[in-house]
């Protein structure tokens, strides 16, 4: 087992307030019961564990609000939460490839209208891509797809 597989799931005695939302302690018991194939599942996909456990995380609160409403009843939890997860995670796949093609057109914009851009710059902005954590990663593609940290006031 890799190291990036040693990301534990934490326990938990009684509900929990996330930043998704809250989520039901049995819901989180069972979400910790699968996390070992769940965090395969996001090594292999993402190569980015914790943010498997911030998808299984948003899984369990989106559960539980579901559940909580009456809109779902569940037999077999543990299933339900695989399922859902797996859903997430192909989910923010997508979207992160997206992200990647819509930064790749962006270079390719620059040499259709005649901008030399510099193939070492390139080179350079990936190998610095390659070194961020996930969360900067994230906040430079967005920031390059013209996302501002400011409030939308």
């Amino acid at each position: 087992m890799s190291d990036s597989l040693q990301t534990k799931w934490p326990p938990l005695a009684e509900a929990y307030l996330d930043v998704t939302g809250p989520i039901d302690a049995d819901i989180y018991i069972a979400a910790g019961e699968i996390w070992p194939l769940a965090a395969a599942f996001a090594e292999s996909t993402f190569h980015d564990v914790p943010a498997g456990q911030i998808a299984l995380r948003t899984v369990c609160a989106r559960i539980t609000a579901a559940r909580s409403s009456g809109r779902i009843q569940i037999e077999h939890l543990q299933a339900y939460i695989v399922r859902a997860f797996k859903h997430e995670v192909l989910r923010q796949l997508q979207r992160r490839r997206l992200h990647e093609s819509l930064i790749l057109n962006n270079y390719e914009c620059f040499e259709e209208t005649g901008t030399d851009v510099d193939v070492e710059r390139k080179i350079l902005i990936e190998q610095i891509m390659a070194r961020m954590d996930p969360l900067c990663r994230r906040l430079f593609e967005l920031r390059s797809l013209g996302y501002s940290y400011g409030s939308s006031e």
